[in-house]
């Protein structure tokens, strides 16, 4: 196995997590390593339309770590600028309606390193749970990607949140909002399409070849091309270490009453980070370059943005320097078998029952690239372990429910850096 040297040594403990390191700190180490190697792939609907067209047909979308550090800072920088990261607020939300494309992952770690906890949010939900969400965790700013936007903007008018979202925002916009009074209909909130903050910020959105530095060098960046120095936030208040601070806030279903928010902290994400990096054996490029890309490690992002499994791939893959590769949702429940080919994934983590989404016959020998097969949310079939496990993992690790053409690993195992 091929990882960066800040993950565990032998013993388990993890560097990342006794540096405090945050989220975002994390990925920036990956990209000061290797930011012209490629961060983010997107198997467009275009590239899949186009699949054995040939010599001339479309290839993926391809963002550099240079590239995502460079949008991401910049960003992190207008919602500083709105008011969206208040300092003088505890821990600053903000609500996240993109759940596909490179937008994903750069509205993510902007705002990280804006110094705000996201909170993934469904376009599909209905008005009253959107409504509920965003006045229960005091969001003042929501990202929309822009094809929607016009749909969600309505749909949020629907819940009672009064919005203001267009390319003239002003400074501190968001902070000068008015907090709605308790049990209040209106919460006062901006809805904002975060390709016009980019283009905003930078003039076009195919121009970021350098992340956006603050006159403080907070967020982060330097020019020519490579991304700088990553934010240094202090602890939040009640918080002991910087760790302790909330990285995001994933809601339960609400089947038993109303949804709860989970407050999760950025020390737990990157202790998920680090141990599914090494579970899975996440393979980064050849230091310094984008050398080696036919052994890297490519994780296609099967789950919702609202499920946590989504962040451990996105999240550990870049903290790898690995490949994160994204493909339209309604692709992956269409045509999954098209989209692994596509995207040359070499791991995968998703659900028996979308796995199941596979033609009868497939089996290793259709898809050469996988490596690592990880199923878990429900029992899968017994027939799984015959199709997708050679007898001899099988015979190594008896029950085991994580797959794959090479290895296995028991289902429900401790990680070794982890204590309960």
């Amino acid at each position: 196995m091929s990882v960066p040297a800040a993950h565990a040594g032998e013993g388990g403990a993890c560097e990342w997590v006794s540096r405090d390191l945050l989220v975002h700190e994390v990925v920036g180490l990956a990209a000061a390593r290797c930011p012209d190697a490629t961060a983010v792939e997107v198997v467009t609907d275009a590239l899949l339309r186009a699949d054995g067209g040939g010599a001339g047909a479309a290839g993926p979308d391809v963002y550099t770590y240079a590239d995502i550090e460079a949008m991401a800072s910049a960003l992190a920088l207008e919602l500083r600028a709105l008011g969206a990261a208040d300092r003088d607020e505890d821990e600053p939300k903000v609500g996240m309606l993109v759940e596909e494309g490179v937008g994903l992952v750069v509205c993510e770690l902007a705002v990280l390193k804006a110094g705000a906890a996201f909170v993934p949010l469904d376009p599909t939900w209905p008005s009253d749970r959107l409504g509920f969400i965003l006045r229960d965790c005091h969001a003042r700013v929501v990202l929309l990607p822009r094809a929607a936007a016009p749909a969600l903007r309505k749909k949020l008018q629907a819940a009672g949140l009064v919005h203001a979202g267009d390319s003239n925002h002003t400074m501190g916009a968001a902070a000068n909002l008015p907090d709605a009074d308790a049990g209040a209909d209106a919460h006062a909130v901006l809805a904002l399409e975060w390709e016009a903050m980019l283009e905003k910020k930078r003039g076009c959105m195919g121009g970021f070849s350098g992340a956006a530095a603050g006159d403080d060098g907070e967020v982060g960046g330097r020019g020519g091309g490579r991304p700088g120095p990553v934010g240094r936030l202090p602890p939040a208040r009640g918080a002991k270490t910087r760790g302790q601070r909330c990285s995001h806030l994933i809601y339960t279903s609400g089947t038993s009453g109303q949804p709860k928010g989970v407050i999760c902290e950025h020390r737990g994400l990157v202790n998920y980070m680090h141990a599914k990096a090494r579970a899975h054996e996440l393979i980064p490029p050849a230091r310094g370059g984008a050398g080696g890309e036919g052994t890297v490690s490519r994780v296609l992002v099967t789950a919702a943005a609202t499920w946590d499994p989504s962040l451990g791939d996105i999240f550990s893959t870049l903290g790898a320097g690995a490949v994160v590769c994204l493909a339209p949702r309604a692709a992956l429940l269409a045509n999954l078998a098209q989209v692994l080919q596509v995207s040359r994934a070499t791991h995968v983590c998703t659900t028996p029952a979308l796995w199941d989404l596979l033609p009868d016959h497939y089996g290793p020998a259709h898809l050469p690239h996988l490596r690592v097969l990880a199923l878990g949310g429900a029992p899968f079939p017994r027939h799984y372990i015959p199709r997708w496990c050679p007898a001899q993992v099988r015979d190594a690790h008896p029950g085991s429910q994580h797959l794959a053409p090479l290895r296995a690993q028991v289902r429900g195992s401790r990680a070794a850096n982890a204590r309960v």
